[in-house]
C-alpha cells in the first residue's frame, strides 16, 4: 500500500511538473508573439513616418521650385539686354510673300 501511495504521489508530482513546464512554455510563446507584434507595429510606424517625411520633403521642394519660378517672372523670357537687339535687320533679300 505504501508503494502504491508513493507511486501515486510521484505520478502526481510528475504531472504537476509537466503542467508547470507546459504553462511556462505557453507563456514564453505568448510573450514572443507579443514582442513580434510590437516589432511589426514599430516597423510599420517607422515606414509610415518615412513616407510622410519623404512626402513633406517633396512638397517643400515643389514649393521652392514654384517660388523660384515666380521670382523669375517674365524676366526669364526676355532674350535681349537693356540695349535691345543690336544686330542689323536683313531687309535686302526677297521673301516668298511677295517682297
Amino acid at each position: 500500500m505504501a508503494v502504491a501511495t508513493s507511486t501515486a504521489m510521484l505520478i502526481g508530482a510528475a504531472v504537476s511538473a509537466a503542467g508547470a513546464v507546459y504553462s511556462s512554455q505557453q507563456q514564453k510563446k505568448s510573450a514572443d508573439q507579443a514582442r513580434q507584434a510590437q516589432e511589426r507595429a514599430a516597423n510599420e510606424a517607422k515606414a509610415m513616418n518615412q513616407v510622410a517625411m519623404n512626402q513633406a520633403a517633396a512638397n517643400k521642394a515643389a514649393a521652392e521650385r514654384d517660388k523660384k519660378r515666380l521670382r523669375a517672372g517674365r524676366s526669364s523670357t526676355i532674350l535681349t539686354g537693356s540695349t535691345g537687339d543690336t544686330s542689323t535687320a536683313s531687309t535686302a533679300t526677297k521673301t516668298l510673300l511677295g517682297g
